[in-house]
């Protein structure tokens, strides 16, 4: 599911992008996008899409060392991921705000 955000976030991030490039009336309609209520809520929704699956890449690759298989273990790099997932997303937003 994080990746299926991700994929459609990157691709209006690369909108965003060209609307940049194309000058300030395409930038500006952009703006106005971005910052209606709307825009907010599928930034949030990419920012924390994009932290989680960062955050999972991590997991998986000391899974891939043969650190914490254990089923135990699993479930608490999972919860510990879902936690940071909020702490660094929430930390991202305060100082974007």
């Amino acid at each position: 599911m994080s990746s299926a955000v991700l994929a459609v976030g990157t691709l209006l991030l690369c909108l965003w992008f060209v609307a940049l490039a194309a000058g300030d009336v395409w930038y500006s309609m952009a703006a106005i996008v971005i910052l209606h209520p709307i825009g907010q809520i599928t930034l949030f929704g990419y920012s924390v899409a994009l932290v989680y699956h960062a955050l999972n890449g991590l997991r998986h690759l000391t899974w891939d060392r043969g650190i914490g298989l254990t089923i135990p273990a699993v479930y608490r790099s999972g919860q510990i991921v879902l936690l940071l997932t909020v702490m660094i997303t929430a930390s991202i937003w305060a100082a974007w705000l």
